[in-house]
């Protein structure tokens, strides 16, 4: 099956749209090992195959990472290869949050929590369509914490080509996600993350990145 995406009927024609892409780092890679995707991607690569798919083709901003440095030191190791990636390329931007240690209050184990990744996407997001800094954002999660980001969003509209345009929310997510209609209702368009669009991005070598 091939990426699918429904623009709107009134979109603008006159110009190509600005993309920003915007991915939950925990959840992508929670959602490829639950979709049964046994490789890893190469983002930059991903950002331009993304831009090039949308709308049949738009401008690319960035793809903007969020997520935090695992607290287990092994799992950190293969991480910073990922991060080194991301942070090296111009296509893409790695954004961090953190792990706040936690304690659980029955059994007393320890534990770490991610914080600040998803209030970062969510500030990006909406920060960026008031500074009229994309026109489409495309959002990479199947977390529902979104949708009142993404409602605010499409309330916002620009000057673009001399006529007021409304900036849009698009939601990727993978064909077993297809039933959190929050988002789905939210966003009002739609891009299916396939596993034969994954492969073309999938990544090889860990130390090259895509300019």
């Amino acid at each position: 099956m091939e990426p699918v995406h429904t623009p709107p009927a009134t979109a603008s024609t006159t110009r190509k749209p600005r993309l920003l892409i915007l991915v939950d780092g925990t959840n992508f890679q929670a959602s490829m090992r639950e979709a049964g995707l046994e490789y890893s991607i190469d983002f930059p690569r991903l950002a331009h195959q993304l831009a090039k798919s949308v709308d049949g083709g738009a401008i690319l901003v960035k793809l903007r990472f969020y997520a935090a440095a695992s607290a287990n030191r092994e799992v950190r190791k293969r991480e910073a290869v990922l991060f080194d990636v991301l942070r090296r390329s111009s296509a893409t931007e790695l954004v961090e949050g953190w792990h706040e240690r936690k304690q659980c209050s029955q059994c007393r184990a320890p534990y770490h929590r991610e914080k600040e990744t998803d209030v970062n996407l969510a500030v990006d997001l909406v920060d960026g369509a008031h500074r009229d800094k994309y026109d489409v954002a495309l959002v990479i999660s199947a977390d529902s914490d979104f949708v009142p980001a993404i409602e605010r969003v499409r309330t916002v509209t620009k000057i673009r080509d001399g006529v007021p345009a409304q900036k849009r929310v698009v939601w990727g997510h993978f064909p077993h996600q297809a039933h959190v209609k929050r988002i789905e209702r939210a966003s009002g368009e739609t891009f299916l993350l396939t596993d034969k669009l994954l492969r073309t991005c999938k990544r090889h070598n860990l130390n090259r990145s895509d300019k």
